[in-house]
């Protein structure tokens, strides 16, 4: 699963034509993320090779505020790479669309006044 979306990664960076970048990325993530279920699964599938799923009942009690507290500042910590992400692109998006600015009048640029 992680070389799938490295390899999804590195097509979003070397696929020029953004048409075609963005047309290949959704079908190679697509494509990538029927990955998900089939390892989430697999620990039940092939329980010889995996240890029992975890759940809150099977964790230790000493080790559920620990685990709790890591799953929620893995997910904060996305939520804020998240947002930085949406800031950034909506900068570039504004970038990119603003219209170029006005060359300035010849005499201006002399330093001539009218």
């Amino acid at each position: 699963m992680f070389f799938a979306f490295v390899g999804i990664l590195a097509l979003r960076r070397f696929v020029e034509d953004p048409v075609k970048r963005a047309t290949w990325s959704a079908v190679a993530t697509i494509i990538a993320y029927v990955d998900v279920p089939i390892v989430y699964f697999s620990v039940r599938w092939w329980n010889s090779l995996h240890q029992m799923q975890s759940s809150p009942e099977t964790v230790s009690a000493p080790f559920l505020i620990p685990l709790r507290t890591n799953a929620f500042g893995i997910l904060f910590l996305m939520a804020g790479l998240i947002t930085l992400r949406t800031r950034t692109a909506r900068l570039r998006l504004r970038q990119e669309m603003a219209p170029p600015l006005p060359e300035p009048a010849p005499e201006l640029a002399r330093g001539g006044s009218r």
